[in-house]
């Protein structure tokens, strides 16, 4: 995770002449969650927000990530959740912190739900006007229960998107 700190600073340091193109206003992002340990998690996002300006970010979101259990049945769950992001440099390649935690509602038979928090580190790479990549790696947890047992999913993972 070190590694990727310093190539975004590397590169956010050799693209100085090129600004981010956030702008202050609403922003929304969608993106894709690959997550594991003990079960691997797939899964989509989307969030919507309001960018205070270059540097800040903060929203609202929802999204479904399916755990796939290998001894029995899949557990799913639909993520609300609060989301802030900071923007350490307003560049092309901008490295961000980001931390989302809510509420993991359950969607499977047998699950209860549980805590949602997934904060990572990344970068977003502005393509044009509004719409940009992120990349990103973090760590999720969901305690969820699973027919009554704890179902604490605690992975690295790995986030695409695409803001706009």
């Amino acid at each position: 995770m070190l590694s990727i700190i310093a190539l975004a600073m590397f590169v956010s340091g050799v693209n100085a002449q090129t600004v981010s193109g956030r702008k202050k206003g609403i922003q929304a992002e969608s993106s894709f969650v690959f997550a594991g340990a003990n079960h691997w998690a797939l899964g989509g996002r989307q969030t919507i927000g309001y960018c205070i300006n270059p540097d800040w970010y903060v929203g609202v979101g929802a999204g479904f990530i399916s755990n796939l259990n290998p001894s029995g049945n899949d557990v799913n769950i639909a993520p609300l959740y609060l989301n802030a992001r900071w923007y350490w440099k307003d560049r092309r390649w901008s490295p961000f912190v980001d931390m989302s935690a809510g509420y993991a509602f359950a969607t499977s038979t047998g699950t209860g739900g549980g805590a949602y928090v997934a904060p990572l580190v990344g970068i977003n790479y502005h393509i044009k006007g509004r719409l940009s990549l992120d990349l990103g790696l973090g760590y999720l947890y969901e305690g969820c229960t699973y027919y009554g047992m704890a179902f604490n999913q605690h992975s690295p993972e790995i986030r695409i998107g695409l803001r706009y």
